[in-house]
Parts: C-alpha cells; structure tokens; sequence
C-alpha cells in the first residue's frame, strides 16, 4: 500500500470516528435532557401507556412523551388535536389511504 493510500485511509477513518462522536454525544445529551426531565423511567421499570381522550381518533395511548398510538384520525378537529400536541408525523399501518389534504390545513 502507497503512503498516499494510506493517508487517504487514516483520513477516513478520522472523519468516519469523528461523526461517530459527535452522534453519541448528541444521543448521551439527550438521554440525559430527558432523564432530568424524569421522563426515563428507572432502570428495570416500565411506564404503562395512559390512555388519553381525543375527539376524532379512537383507542389513543400516550407511549412516552413523544409517542402516541391510536386510530386513524377522522377530521380537521383530530388533526388539529395532535398538532397542539406536537405531533407533526403520522404513520399508517393500515394500508388505508390517509387525507393528506385535510393534513395539510
């Protein structure tokens, strides 16, 4: 191997180590933004999903604060529920095709 493959290859490696250290800081950081928050439940315990009342949408559950689970929301007053929560991404499971117009507004 030339020395310039090989410096090219260190160089590589620097950058890819580099990225990889920067992402587990930003992970370490949030888990620890969370942790002060006590939204981490302790080690070995599990937070049960609570059950929370939308107009629109059936058999919602909070999961964590950031997740939620639920029906397929059925109007602009469902929509506009989860956006005040925050919720700005809806995945289907269903196959079902989703109102993206309504979303939209």
């Amino acid at each position: 191997m030339t020395t310039r493959k090989k410096m090219a290859l260190g160089a590589a490696l620097w950058c890819v180590s580099f990225v990889l250290g920067i992402f587990l800081m930003s992970v370490a950081a949030s888990y620890q933004e969370a942790k002060s928050r006590d939204q981490v439940p302790a080690k070995g315990e599990a937070k049960a999903p609570q059950p929370i009342e939308i107009q629109g949408i059936e058999n919602t559950f909070r999961l964590s604060p950031r997740l939620y689970s639920g029906g397929d929301p059925h109007g602009a007053e469902a929509l506009a529920a989860l956006k005040k929560l925050g919720v700005r991404t809806i995945i289907s499971v269903d196959g079902a095709t989703p109102d993206v117009e309504t979303a939209r507004k």
